[in-house]
């Protein structure tokens, strides 16, 4: 494999027209596999009510790394973090509703099967950071250094440093929001969504 890929370097002809910068990584270490929602009724999410459950998300990252959502790279690669909405009706559904920002980043987590019969409509999951504020999601992975709007944030704006030495483990406190989202009509039914967390060089 190594053999192939030197061969395919030397015949796009890299040489002089591509700069490889290194960057320090970082990696997913700790995640809930499953995040269980409490049941809400219909009238208590018309009213404002919400179903909330917290929960953590731990980074494992090389001494050195970079912290940003910029594509700058003239010495080091920098390393961002989002939530990636992997399931392919979720992005879609919630594009028909309207449900991104001006970057294309989704501001609700949808059922992965929205719009089918027995799926609660009308209602999605807010993902809220540490301070109350709602993050962006990513609805693929196609663009990095597009920033919050799209749902990259740097991985330290998400995460604080919890213990250092040769690698730094970095921890951050989120809270998953069943509520009613504004100008749908809640209909009562099951809730079952999905998110991918993801780090990447920008």
């Amino acid at each position: 494999m190594v053999r192939v890929l030197r061969q395919l370097a030397r015949r796009l002809g890299t040489y002089r027209n591509v700069t490889y910068v290194r960057g320090a990584l970082c990696e997913v270490q700790n995640y809930p596999s499953v995040v269980l929602l409490p049941t809400i009724s219909v009238n208590a999410l018309k009213a404002g009510g919400s179903s909330q459950v917290p929960f953590s998300i731990s980074l494992q990252c090389e001494s050195g790394a970079r912290s940003s959502t910029s594509t700058s790279t003239s010495t080091a690669a920098n390393v961002a973090m989002g939530l990636l909405v992997n399931q392919p009706n979720a992005v879609s559904q919630a594009t028909q509703l309207g449900l991104t920002t001006s970057g294309g980043g989704l501001t609700w987590l949808l059922d992965n099967q929205y719009g089918s019969s027995g799926v609660a409509s009308g209602v999605g999951i807010k993902i809220y950071n540490a301070s109350g504020s709602a993050i962006n999601l990513l609805p693929n992975l196609a663009s990095t250094g597009t920033g919050n709007t799209r749902g990259w944030y740097a991985y330290t704006d998400l995460t604080s440093l919890v213990s250092s030495g040769s690698s730094n483990i970095y921890s951050g406190d989120f809270l998953a929001s069943l509520e009613a989202i504004s100008g749908q009509t809640v209909t009562a039914g099951t809730v079952n969504a999905q998110l991918q967390v993801v780090v990447s060089f920008q």
